[in-house]
Formats: structure tokens, C-alpha cells, sequence
């Protein structure tokens, strides 16, 4: 067994959690390796000095003071994120908006957004026609096509 994975095994094997062949090996492992041993005499004056120490009781009110502090947590949690959860969906259909109606003008006539996707099409030229919408398609194509209505 390698020493990271006994490392890491170490406090399950000091508390007898492990099973019988996993903590033999890891038995053999720290009388062979000088750097686990030392780790593994560390974790053992530290359980040691746990124990040490006497028990103390808590104050008699030390569970009502905890739990109003664990609900005054869980109040405030609860109050922001609902609060993200109503600002990420703002925000999502607000930019939807914007990338779905890449086109709106302000004006709400036909003619208006007509000339809105026309302006688009020919870089900011004004129509040489009455129909900007097919003064653009004309420009594009290179040619008078009347035959294709927009």
C-alpha cells in the first residue's frame, strides 16, 4: 500500500473502522515506513489529548440559542435565493429579448421596420427606390430583380 493512501486511511484505522486485512496492511506499512509512523504518532498524541480534556456541559440554554441562530441563517438563505433565482430569470429572458428581435425599432409601423432592416442591409445607404426593403435585396443581388418580392 502507498504511503498517500495510508495517510488518508489513518484516522479510520485509529478509530477500528477498517477491516481486518486493510488494517494489517497498514500495520506493516508504518513499521516499515518512518514518514506514515510519525504521521500516524501524531494522530495518536493528538486522540490523546482529546481524551484528556475534561467533558464540559453546555449552558442549559446553549440549544435554543443555537437553533434561533441555525433559523435566522436558514431565514436569510432562503430570502436570497429566491431573490437570485428571480434576477437570473429577468436576466435570461431579458437577453433573450435582445438576440430574438435583433430587428425591433422603435416605431411600430410596418414601413418602419422595413426601413430598420433595410438600413441594416445596405450598411446605412439610404433606397434609391420607394421599397427600401427591395432597394436592399436589389444591391445585394447586383442587379434589378423585380420578379422577387420581399
Amino acid at each position: 500500500m502507498k504511503c498517500d493512501k495510508v495517510l488518508k486511511l489513518l484516522s479510520p484505522y485509529q478509530d477500528n473502522e477498517l477491516g481486518k486485512d486493510i488494517r494489517d496492511e497498514i500495520a506493516n506499512h508504518i513499521k516499515r515506513c518512518n514518514s506514515c509512523e510519525r504521521e500516524f504518532e501524531k494522530l495518536n498524541r493528538i486522540y490523546a489529548d482529546i481524551k484528556s480534556l475534561e467533558e464540559m456541559e453546555p449552558h442549559e440554554n446553549f440549544t435554543i440559542n443555537v437553533m434561533s441562530i441555525v433559523k435566522g441563517i436558514k431565514d436569510k438563505w432562503s430570502f436570497g435565493k429566491s431573490v437570485y433565482i428571480y434576477s437570473s430569470v429577468f436576466t435570461l429572458f431579458f437577453i433573450l429579448g435582445i438576440l430574438l428581435n435583433p430587428f425591433a425599432s422603435i416605431g411600430t409601423s410596418r414601413e418602419a421596420g422595413r426601413e430598420t432592416i433595410s438600413t441594416i442591409l445596405l450598411g446605412g445607404q439610404k433606397s434609391v427606390s420607394g421599397d427600401p426593403l427591395k432597394s436592399a435585396v436589389v444591391d445585394l443581388t447586383g442587379g434589378n430583380n423585380e420578379k422577387e418580392s420581399v
